[in-house]
């Protein structure tokens, strides 16, 4: 079982090193799901806001979803070129790190170009993480848990609490 860390957690001791650190990784594999979710929706709800201040159309808006959108699916095949190559857990820093570092400097950008270059980048970040979280996920589970720890990991990701519609 120390090799499966959602499904097999729940039959280690209580309090142990081992089931404290998985419990800690689904946390955190749900936490990323419920980010993605909430930033899927937070530029939306700031457009007027971000066209005002840059002085861009709706049209350019749009862009920035359909962008960011564009970059994640063609960087998720990516994370399985990149996975069968890399530990998965040091992609899945990488990609957050990238992500999250995207996210941060989206509310410094002064332009639309860096707006826009920025936004991309988050895509990328976005198409790397949730491919390797759900092999990860399906990975360290035996297959009588998978469902289990799918439906806990999409229950939180897929829930009004992570913007998603």
């Amino acid at each position: 079982a120390a090799d499966q860390p959602f499904g097999g957690w729940r039959t280690r001791q209580k309090g142990t090193k081992c089931c404290t650190r998985d419990r800690l990784e689904y946390s955190m594999i749900n936490l990323c799901g419920a980010v993605d979710g909430a930033d899927t929706v937070v530029l939306s709800a700031m457009f007027s806001d971000i066209a005002r201040t840059l002085g861009v159309n709706p049209k350019s808006l749009g862009m920035l979803t359909m962008t960011r959108a564009a970059l994640q699916a063609l960087s998720s095949p990516v994370a399985s070129l990149l996975d069968a190559k890399f530990e998965r857990r040091k992609l899945i820093a990488a990609g957050c790190m990238l992500w999250s570092a995207a996210t941060a400097l989206l509310a410094t950008s002064v332009s639309f170009p860096m707006l826009f270059a920025l936004r991309a980048l988050n895509g990328i970040g976005l198409g790397l993480v949730p491919p390797l979280l759900m092999a990860y996920v399906a990975d360290s589970n035996p297959a009588h848990a998978h469902g289990k720890a799918f439906g806990w990991v999409l229950l939180l990701t897929s829930s009004p609490l992570s913007g998603e519609e």
